[in-house]
C-alpha cells in the first residue's frame, strides 16, 4: 500500500543486497514514522496507513488479526479522502513514478452499508489499539 501511494520503498535502491533489504525492513518496522517520512517527504502522509502498520506491528507471530478493525482503519482512510469502498480502484502512474488512485463505480454495491463506520466504532478501535500497544509495551515476565 505504501508503495502504491508513494511510488517507492526505501530499500528499493539496493535490491541486489538481501541483507540491506532485510535490515532496512527491520529498521523501518521498528520506526514506522521514519518509514512514512522517507516515503512521503513532502506530501501529506496517510495517517490511516501509519495506524494500520502500527496495529499490524503489534501482532504476535501466531496471533490472528482482528480483520474488521484493520478494515475500519482503511475505510476511515477512504472516508478522509472523500472516497467510499464501493468505488473501483484504478491505478495510474504519476510524475514521481508513484501511482495515483482514480475512482469509479464498483460492480457490487452490497458493501456500501458496511463501509460507513460510525464514530463510535472508530473511537472503540482507537481504544483497542492503544490498549494493545500498552499491553505489548509492558515488560513480560516468565515463570520458571
Amino acid at each position: 500500500m505504501i508503495q502504491w501511494l508513494s511510488g517507492h520503498l526505501p530499500w528499493e535502491d539496493n535490491l541486489k543486497d538481501p541483507n540491506y533489504v532485510r535490515d532496512s525492513k527491520i529498521r523501518y518496522r521498528e520506526n514506522i514514522a521514519s518509514l512514512m517520512d522517507k516515503c512521503f517527504p513532502e506530501k501529506n502522509k496517510p495517517d490511516e496507513i501509519a495506524k494500520y502498520m502500527e496495529t499490524v506491528k503489534l501482532l504476535d507471530y501466531d496471533e490472528k488479526p482482528l480483520y474488521r478493525n484493520l478494515q475500519d482503519i482503511l475505510l476511515q482512510g477512504l472516508k478522509s479522502i472523500g472516497s467510499k469502498d464501493d468505488d473501483k480502484l484504478e491505478l495510474a502512474v504519476v510524475e514521481n513514478g508513484g501511482l495515483k488512485a482514480k475512482t469509479g463505480t464498483k460492480r457490487k454495491k452490497e458493501t456500501e452499508k458496511s463501509s460507513e463506520a460510525s464514530v463510535e466504532e472508530m473511537e472503540c478501535l482507537d481504544t483497542q489499539t492503544e490498549e494493545a500497544m500498552q499491553t505489548h509495551m509492558e515488560p513480560k515476565t516468565s515463570s520458571v
